[in-house]
């Protein structure tokens, strides 16, 4: 999750829905964090909750999330039966260049559109991004669906430069690969042959 990303969530398990209960009376937020193979990422976002869609009669929630701030996981707690983390909050530490951040934002967000044009219906909105600065990275990242490692590095980077130049860097390197996708779908969907 990022910082600005809406996530909704059904929230089911009861030690899940005592949470988000807890969260709701106390409009506390609560951490989101990757987890692989029973290994926890080192940094998350919190997520506050926004609404909640539906209370069912069994206790369970929909929901929908917010993230709102970065953090680094300085110590876990896993005693009780939701993992509680000691953390340390951040946001972007390095002073920017406008110039360089101006031409990458161009950068990434004209390779967006290619990437969005390849794949969507003629006349697609193409501003569904936040193109504000510093969310554009994260923004363009959580739009596109990028791998999940990806979207894990560009939450621990704390300059968007730094992020835009990684996400520029994988946008540049998935553009063929989409395009010869398009193309191989389309000389398919034509007489059923690839040539």
């Amino acid at each position: 999750m990022f910082p600005g990303a809406s996530l909704p969530l059904h929230i089911f398990e009861p030690r899940y829905r005592k949470l988000i209960g807890d969260c709701l009376e106390n409009k506390t937020e609560f951490g989101v964090v990757l987890m692989r193979e029973d290994e926890m990422a080192e940094v998350g976002c919190t997520a506050r909750i926004k609404e909640v869609v539906k209370r069912y009669d069994d206790g369970r929630f929909d929901i929908v999330t917010e993230g709102v701030r970065r953090f680094e996981i300085i110590s876990e707690n896993s005693e009780e039966e939701v993992l509680r983390a000691e953390v340390s909050f951040f946001d972007d530490e390095e002073a920017e260049d406008p110039r360089e951040l101006g031409r990458l934002s161009e950068s990434v967000k004209s390779i967006y559109a290619k990437i969005v044009l390849a794949v969507a219906k003629p006349n697609t909105n193409l501003t569904l991004v936040d193109a504000k600065l510093p969310r554009l990275a994260f923004s363009v990242a959580e739009h596109l669906g990028v791998s999940l490692e990806v979207c894990q590095n560009l939450l621990g980077i704390r300059s968007e430069t730094k992020r835009l130049v990684e996400l520029e860097r994988y946008l540049e390197e998935l553009l063929p690969k989409i395009e010869h996708f398009q193309k191989a779908k389309s000389r398919v969907g034509g007489n059923g042959h690839l040539t």
